[in-house]
């Protein structure tokens, strides 16, 4: 697709690479954010029931997922901020694979209004 053929409202198809790394590394801490409030809540539920060995290797399974979110996190962080990342990345073809609306337009660079990051909106 070219450039000419861009609406308007579309979101920006190149982004400065240390502000992408930022915007993944605030990406990973919501999940990772998420992911502990469905830990919390799995643990929480599982105090009133008797958990075999396997229940707790899997339960640990999600700490240790939610450690490897935070060390992604801390990475992209840290490169983005070298400072000395002063390329732009195309970034329409991973773009067309995110189908949340929200996420997206924060991976683009626009801003988002509403609900912060990891927000349930209730129905």
């Amino acid at each position: 697709m070219g450039v000419a053929a861009l609406n308007q409202d579309e979101p920006e198809l190149a982004r400065p690479l240390p502000a992408l790394l930022d915007t993944l590394a605030s990406e990973l801490e919501v999940v990772r954010s998420l992911g502990e409030r469905v830990e919390s809540a799995i643990c929480a539920a599982q105090r009133h029931t008797h958990s075999d060995a396997q229940t707790v290797e899997d339960l640990q399974q999600i700490d240790l997922m939610l450690q490897q979110l935070s060390a992604l996190r801390d990475f992209l962080k840290a490169v983005a901020s070298t400072g000395a990342l002063d390329s732009h990345v195309q970034i329409a073809a991973g773009l067309a694979r995110i189908t949340l609306a929200e996420m997206k337009s924060r991976l683009s660079g626009a801003s988002v209004s509403g609900a912060a990051p990891g927000e349930l909106d209730m129905w």
